[in-house]
C-alpha cells in the first residue's frame, strides 16, 4: 500500500516540478541567482565570520551552500506534509481519507517518501551549478555522503513533522508557523552562520540540540577533522533521532487524531 502510494506521489511530484524543459530551466535559473546572492554575501560579510569559520576550513560560500544541501530534505519533510494536510482540510478530504485502511499516516509517510527523489534532484543541482559557476570546494564522495546521512536522518525529520501534525489537529489552527520553525531550525543548526556566534554557547553543545544540528554540525566538523570516530557519531545519533521522533511522532500523531475525532475539531476556515 505504501510503495503504490509512493509511486503515485512521486508521478505527481515530479510532474508538478519538472514537468516541461522550459520548468526545468527556470528551477536551474532560480537556483543560480540564488548562488549568486550566497556569492556576494560571502564577498562582504564572510569577513565577519572568518575566525569562527576557521573550525570548518571552508569559506562562507561553501558554508552556506553545504547548508542548503544538507538541509534539504529536512526542510521539505516539514513543508511537504504540513501542506497536504492543509490541501486535504480545503478539499474536505480528511475525513474520508481517515476511513481508509491506509490510515493517514500511511498517507502522510508515503508522501514523505516520495518527494526525497526530488530533494536529490535539487541537491544535485546546487552542487552541479555551484561547481560549474562557482569555486564550491566539495567533492563528489563527500556530496554522496551527504545524501546518505540524510537517508539515515529522514525518519527523524517525518517524526517531527508528525508532531506538527498533531497539533494542527487538535488546534484546528497554526499552519503559518511552518516558516518560522523551519528558519528558527535553520538558524539554532548553523544554516546561515556558525553556531559559534550564536549566544549562550551553543556550539559547545550544538552537536546534541536537533537532529538538524546533528547532521549539519556532525557533517561539517566531519568536512573539517576527517574524523572516523565523528562520522560514526554522527550515525549513531542520527538513528537514535529516527527512533525517537518517528516512534514518538507516530503515538503523538494517533493519540492526537483519536481527540480530534472524538470531540469533532475542525480547522479554523471549517467553522
Amino acid at each position: 500500500m505504501i510503495f503504490r502510494l509512493m509511486l503515485f506521489y512521486m508521478k505527481v511530484d515530479g510532474r508538478n516540478y519538472f514537468q516541461t524543459k522550459l520548468a526545468f530551466l527556470g528551477l536551474s535559473i532560480g537556483i543560480f541567482l540564488n548562488l549568486v546572492i550566497y556569492w556576494y554575501t560571502s564577498k562582504f560579510i564572510g569577513q565577519s565570520f572568518s575566525s569562527s569559520l576557521e573550525n570548518y576550513g571552508m569559506s562562507y560560500f561553501d558554508y552556506l551552500l553545504i547548508g542548503d544541501i544538507i538541509l534539504q530534505s529536512a526542510m521539505s519533510m516539514i513543508e511537504v506534509n504540513t501542506n497536504h494536510f492543509f490541501m486535504l482540510k480545503v478539499n474536505k478530504g480528511h475525513d474520508y481519507l481517515r476511513t481508509t485502511t491506509a490510515g493517514l499516516e500511511k498517507i502522510f509517510l508515503a508522501k514523505s517518501l516520495a518527494i526525497f527523489p526530488r530533494d536529490i534532484a535539487m541537491m544535485i543541482l546546487y552542487f552541479a551549478i555551484g561547481k560549474a559557476f562557482f569555486t564550491f570546494n566539495l567533492s563528489m564522495i563527500d556530496f554522496l555522503l551527504g545524501i546518505f546521512l540524510q537517508l539515515i536522518f529522514l525518519p527523524s525529520f517525518i517524526g517531527i513533522s508528525f508532531i506538527i501534525l498533531s497539533f494542527f489537529s487538535v488546534f484546528g489552527r497554526g499552519m503559518g508557523i511552518i516558516g518560522y520553525f523551519n528558519t528558527i531550525a535553520s538558524i539554532v543548526a548553523g544554516g546561515f552562520f556558525p553556531v559559534e556566534v550564536l549566544p549562550m554557547n551553543v556550539d559547545k553543545f550544538a552537536m546534541y540540540l536537533t537532529p538538524y544540528n546533528t547532521l549539519l554540525y556532525g557533517f561539517r566538523r566531519f568536512m573539517a577533522s576527517r574524523s572516523l570516530e565523528l562520522l560514526g557519531e554522527v550515525f549513531i545519533l542520527g538513528m537514535f533521532w529516527s527512533i525517537i521522533l518517528y516512534g514518538g511522532g507516530i503515538i503523538c500523531y494517533k493519540l492526537f487524531q483519536r481527540i480530534e475525532l472524538r470531540y469533532g475539531i475542525k480547522y479554523i476556515f471549517e467553522r
